[in-house]
């Protein structure tokens, strides 16, 4: 059981893969004159014309699929192509020979990769569709890929939960193909004699689903359960082949590992505990910090990017970080981002505690006291690290993040500790700790980022945590503006709760509304309400809301 973008899932980054000049110094135009005669050399070979049935038109392959496809994978034609989750070389070499399946899925995400318009987007989407409903019942290995390419394009456009329905069929396939297990183990492979290439291309794609997976878990408890075990299959490699680079090095399963703690602290804080002691004395933290430990041993420590300063970036933090980015930029952040996220929803809960008037200090033991005060600096140290890194993204890269869940998670904390926080809690925290002009501009850079995130994915995934970030944003500028902190919403105007849930959109290219669902989120707002009423749609949220209450 089991990061994304858009890791949530990572949106493939032009810096992600950049040519190497050391391992091909092929020039990009024979390059793509070759690689474009092989295409068609290997369709013209290998294509069988089996009845005298008609091709629909929109499953044909065309040379502006080709093209399109290949501007994506050789980031147009300035590296070799190259991709974390496929062979990208062979998918060109073969691309005539593809199914329609495999064909339009590359080329929905090639376009939406490419910024180009979400008609053509949504139009390749379509086409893909009815290949989907062609391939019925069809397993094959480009088949898996395939629905993993339109529940990666879902995602980015925002739907996740319309593409749970393609990374469920890639799963299913995935398990009658048994690549689950590491085809170095797999005497079922024998006879096929795979190179050494295609080995690595049956472990990126199974190290790629359940990547998706396990993100997906990480961020929403409607996620469909499987019983696969990782430790069958060999982690990434890096793969060259006559100076060619065909896989780049890949965190892939280092990112499993930290999306799958993730979604077990989720779950394990669906049901509030039976009383507050109970929370201040969480008898699972220590196992959790354990679980932590053990994922800090097992990645290797160059990917973890820590500021020498808890609350300040300096100029020599983003010299050393641009250097351990090296070519995946997007999935080291990623891994830091969650391994930092990871830390503070664990003691999130604690750190809520402290605005209860039958929580304060002068009733707690030293214990207890000791506990909070804890937790509420594991908080704040997680949300200042988190911030900088946002700041450090935001200023030094051209990639493209597509993950805002850590941003909401640090800001929620701010926030809290801003607004609903006692007095008598915020005394006992160290003054830097909290500097109101540090902390506004932190959170100003992360709402910035998230609103960037929304413009381009459109309404969905992202609009409510943008939602939800902006009225926390606007709160704390009203304490800016008017002075001092309300501790509670009772001292003023009750309105109507407003819940911010997820829309669940058609991928026709319509905005026509079908559902609302429980948000992708890490946490979300344990019950609590920011000024106007705004509520966190949540199965565990009305849960948490009667917790505060009866133990207030």
């Amino acid at each position: 059981m089991s990061y994304t973008w858009k890791s949530r899932q990572e949106k493939p980054s032009c810096n992600d893969n950049p040519s190497i000049s050391t391992i091909s110094s092929t020039d990009s135009g024979s390059s793509f004159l070759s690689q474009t005669l092989a295409a068609f050399e290997t369709s013209l070979v290998d294509f069988q014309i089996l009845d005298n049935t008609i091709e629909d038109p929109d499953l044909m392959p065309t040379m502006n699929d080709y093209l399109l496809v290949y501007r994506w994978l050789t980031n147009e034609g300035r590296k070799p192509p190259n991709v974390q989750n496929m062979d990208a070389d062979y998918f060109l070499g073969t691309f005539f020979t593809q199914s329609a399946l495999s064909r339009l899925s590359a080329c929905a995400l090639a376009v939406d990769f490419l910024d180009t318009s979400d008609a053509t987007s949504f139009e390749y989407y379509r086409r893909a569709r009815k290949a989907v409903i062609r391939e019925s019942g069809v397993t094959s290995f480009e088949n898996v890929q395939a629905m993993f390419r339109l529940y990666q394009f879902a995602g980015w456009k925002g739907q996740p939960l319309i593409g749970m329905q393609f990374l469920k069929m890639a799963f299913e396939m995935m398990t009658e193909l048994r690549l689950d297990v590491d085809p170095d183990d797999s005497p079922w492979l024998y006879l096929l004699q795979l190179t050494e290439r295609q080995k690595e291309d049956r472990r990126r794609t199974f190290w790629s689903l359940y990547q998706m997976w396990s993100l997906a878990y990480a961020l929403s408890l409607d996620v469909f359960d499987i019983n696969i075990s990782v430790d069958k299959v060999k982690p990434p490699k890096l793969m060259i082949e006559n100076r060619i680079l065909i896989f780049d090095r890949s965190n892939m399963h280092v990112l499993c590992k930290i999306y799958e703690f993730v979604g077990t602290i989720k779950r394990y804080f669906v049901i509030p505990p039976k009383s507050l002691s109970a929370l201040i004395r969480i008898d699972s933290h220590s196992h959790f910090r354990s679980i932590l430990d053990s994922i800090h041993a097992y990645v290797p420590k160059d990917l973890f990017l820590v500021t020498e300063s808890v609350i300040t970036l300096k100029t020599t933090d983003v010299k050393r970080f641009q250097y351990q980015l090296g070519r995946n930029p997007v999935s080291v952040m990623a891994f830091n981002l969650y391994y930092l996220s990871s830390q503070s929803i664990l003691d999130r809960p604690i750190l809520f505690a402290t605005s209860l008037a039958s929580c304060l200090p002068i009733y707690l033991s030293f214990q207890d006291q000791r506990q909070i005060m804890s937790s509420v600096n594991q908080c704040l140290e997680c949300a200042h690290r988190i911030a900088n890194l946002v700041l450090f993204w935001m200023s030094t890269s051209t990639s493209n993040l597509q993950d805002n869940f850590a941003s909401f998670e640090a800001v929620t904390v701010f926030w809290f500790v801003a607004y609903r926080m006692k007095a008598a809690w915020k005394a006992l925290i160290e003054p830097h700790m909290f500097d109101w002009i540090d902390v506004k501009r932190k959170v100003d850079a992360a709402v910035q980022l998230t609103q960037r995130l929304e413009m381009q994915e459109g309404e969905g995934m992202t609009s409510p945590v943008a939602r939800c970030m902006e009225a926390m944003q606007h709160e704390m500028q009203d304490i800016e503006r008017f002075g001092g902190a309300n501790e509670s919403l009772d001292s003023g105007d009750r309105v109507e709760p407003l819940e911010l849930g997820m829309k669940v959109l058609s991928l026709n290219g319509y905005a026509s509304e079908t559902a609302v669902r429980d948000p992708f989120v890490l946490l979300g707002l344990l019950g609590m309400e920011v000024k106007g009423g705004i509520r966190w749609k949540g199965r565990s949220e009305e849960g948490w809301r009667l917790f505060w209450k009866l133990n207030g």
